[in-house]
């Protein structure tokens, strides 16, 4: 099952905080509580310069999508597949 209501969030780790594993543990925590919701997949519109970190993680390219802040710029559209992505943080 997929959530058909679409529900964006947002989440950004700040420059400082950066490469000591806080984006690791916010990533894990989205996609249990998206489990918890009974979410199958998750869908992430990534900045061009993160979609690699989510493609390690176990994400697929799935097209592109609009950016909804600058005009004219896309961004990578990435799904991971919550049923076979396992939780880090439970």
């Amino acid at each position: 099952m997929s959530l058909q209501k679409r529900n964006p969030h947002e989440l950004f780790v700040e420059p400082a905080g950066l490469r000591n594993g806080i984006g690791r543990l916010l990533f894990d925590w989205t996609c249990d509580v998206s489990r918890d919701m009974g979410a199958t997949e998750l869908t992430i519109e990534a900045d061009p310069y993160a979609a690699p970190i989510y493609r390690r993680m176990g994400a697929r390219d799935d097209g592109f999508a609009s950016s909804g802040s600058i005009p004219g710029r896309v961004l990578p559209k990435l799904v991971l597949n919550l049923t076979s992505s396992p939780s880090r943080t439970g």
